[in-house]
C-alpha cells in the first residue's frame, strides 16, 4: 500500500471508529466501568466439573462408559468452550445488533459496527486476503483474547478485534470510494452512515440514561 493510501486508510479508520457506538458507550459509563471486576475464565470451575460428571453419568447409564471417558473430559469441554467464545466475536448480534450483554458496555440497540459497514467489512477482508495476508490472519487471531474471560460476548477482551475490524472496513471504504463509478451507491452509503450514527446518538442521549439509572 502506498504511503498516501496508507494515510487515507488510517484517517478513515479513525473517523469511522470514533463514530461507532463502542467508544461513545464506554466513555458514557467510564466511571462505573473503572470499578468493575474483570473475571478470567476458570479452568476448574464447579459448573464445568458438574457438567462433565453429569454427561459421563448419562453415558455410563447408556452403556457407553468408555466413549464417555474418551470424549467427555476437561480437555474436550475447554476446547468446545474456547471455540464457542472465539465464534462469539463474529456473531452478527454482537457485531451489529446488540453488542455486549452488559447494559453498561452496550446500549443493547447497536453493536460495535453499523450494518451499513458490513459490505465494506467483507470487501476489506477480501483485499486483506489478496494483498495483506499478515493483516488478514492477525485480525482473525485477535478474537482469541475473548476465550480467557468469563463473561460471554465481553467487550474489553474484544476491543483489539473491533479495532482490527475497523481497519479492515476502512481499507474497503477507501478502495471502493476511489472507484469513479457507483456514485449513487456512495451517496446512499454516506446517508445511511449518518442516519445510523444519528439514530445511535439520539438513543444514547435521550433514552439510554434511563436504562442505566442515570436519571
Amino acid at each position: 500500500m502506498k504511503t498516501k493510501g496508507t494515510g487515507l486508510v488510517i484517517l478513515v479508520f479513525l473517523l469511522l471508529f470514533f463514530m461507532s457506538p463502542l467508544p461513545w458507550t464506554l466513555f458514557f459509563n467510564l466511571t462505573n466501568l473503572k470499578h468493575r471486576e474483570v473475571k478470567l475464565y476458570e479452568l476448574n470451575s464447579p459448573a464445568l466439573i458438574e457438567s462433565i460428571n453429569t454427561e459421563r453419568g448419562e453415558a455410563r447409564q447408556a452403556g457407553l462408559d468408555l466413549i464417555g471417558r474418551v470424549f467427555i473430559n476437561k480437555f474436550t469441554y475447554l476446547a468446545k468452550d474456547a471455540g464457542q467464545r472465539y465464534l462469539e466475536s463474529f456473531d452478527p448480534h454482537f457485531l451489529f445488533s446488540q453488542g455486549d450483554l452488559s447494559i453498561e458496555k452496550s446500549t443493547q440497540t447497536a453493536g460495535p459496527l453499523y450494518w451499513v459497514l458490513l459490505p465494506f467489512l467483507i470487501y476489506g477482508f477480501y483485499l486483506c486476503y489478496k494483498k495483506f495476508p499478515r493483516v488478514f490472519f492477525l485480525v482473525l487471531l485477535l478474537p482469541v483474547l475473548g476465550i480467557f474471560f468469563q463473561e460471554e460476548y465481553e467487550t474489553f477482551s474484544r476491543l483489539p478485534f473491533v479495532v482490527g475490524l475497523y481497519f479492515v472496513v476502512a481499507l474497503g471504504v477507501v478502495n471502493f470510494f476511489e472507484k469513479k463509478e457507483f456514485l449513487w451507491i456512495k451517496g446512499l452509503v454516506l446517508i445511511l452512515l449518518v442516519f445510523e450514527y444519528s439514530r445511535f446518538l439520539h438513543f444514547l442521549i435521550l433514552h439510554y440514561p434511563y436504562l442505566i439509572g442515570r436519571y
